[in-house]
């Protein structure tokens, strides 16, 4: 009835003046005009769908706040970005790009599932970089891992006994150690207590009491430690005498005693 009633007010408005057009519209029974009968049902069914669909995109468009383009829109919806068969760009056109959307939209797309397969040319170059990329089977690749495997473990093994090896020397290592500490520690008692006699020495030399740093009192202490020096060389100098000549007369009684043995 509305749509009867649109179309009456657009002729009145196209022939105004014209009383023939005036009287064509006006001889339409009123009977028909005001029967209850008239529904959008008996309007042809493309026009009620297509009413549809425009209500439907006129919905869409006021429910997207977002104001993207509607390829991105459609993007981000998951939806087909493009038309396939009325591509705008040239990439769309690519064997590339169709096989991204028959991967992602599979048969929607309407393209030929036909180009999603490698190309004779596209195979044989797979096959050449798989060569180099690759170019063991997977059976000398497990065998290689194997090996690998293999040397890691005996590296382990021989670090972990090499590392109970020295921990069963631990024990003397310290030992050793300590020993060479107490050595050093006594080392150095025995020298700071050299030094302190030579000191005192000094000091009763002078007769009175002498500072450190006064340099007659360093002279002094200097010739001292040279004079202790001598003596200790000396000392050991005839220590070794004495022992080159125990081990002389006792070579000299062993071979004194061994020709007394012959002659008997």
């Amino acid at each position: 009835m509305a749509n009867i009633t649109r179309t009456l007010h657009t002729s009145f408005t196209k022939s105004i003046g014209n009383r023939k057009t005036i009287s064509k519209v006006l001889s339409i029974p009123f009977n028909r005009l005001a029967s209850t009968d008239i529904s959008t049902t008996e309007l042809p069914e493309q026009e009620v769908l297509n009413e549809k669909q425009l209500t439907a995109a006129a919905l869409e468009a006021k429910r997207n706040k977002s104001r993207l383009k509607p390829r991105h829109y459609k993007i981000l919806h998951g939806q087909m970005q493009v038309d396939p068969q009325n591509p705008e760009f040239p990439y769309e056109e690519t064997v590339k790009f169709r096989r991204k959307l028959i991967a992602q939209h599979g048969l929607a797309t309407g393209i030929n599932l036909g180009i999603a397969w490698s190309t004779k040319e596209e195979l044989q170059e797979k096959t050449e970089y798989e060569k180099v990329a690759h170019p063991f089977t997977l059976q000398q690749i497990v065998e290689q891992k194997k090996k690998l495997r293999e040397e890691e473990m005996k590296k382990i093994e021989a670090r972990q006994k090499d590392i109970e090896l020295k921990m069963g020397k631990l024990a003397l290592w310290m030992k050793e150690l300590k020993d060479r500490q107490e050595k050093k520690e006594a080392v150095a008692r025995a020298a700071q207590e050299k030094k302190d006699i030579l000191i005192e020495e000094v000091r009763q030399h002078f007769g009175y009491v002498v500072s450190m740093k006064d340099p007659k009192f360093q002279e002094m202490l200097e010739q001292r430690e040279k004079e202790a020096k001598k003596a200790e060389k000396e000392m050991k100098k005839k220590v070794r005498t004495e022992k080159a000549t125990s081990k002389a007369i006792a070579q000299a009684e062993a071979v004194s005693t061994g020709n007394e043995i012959k002659m008997e």
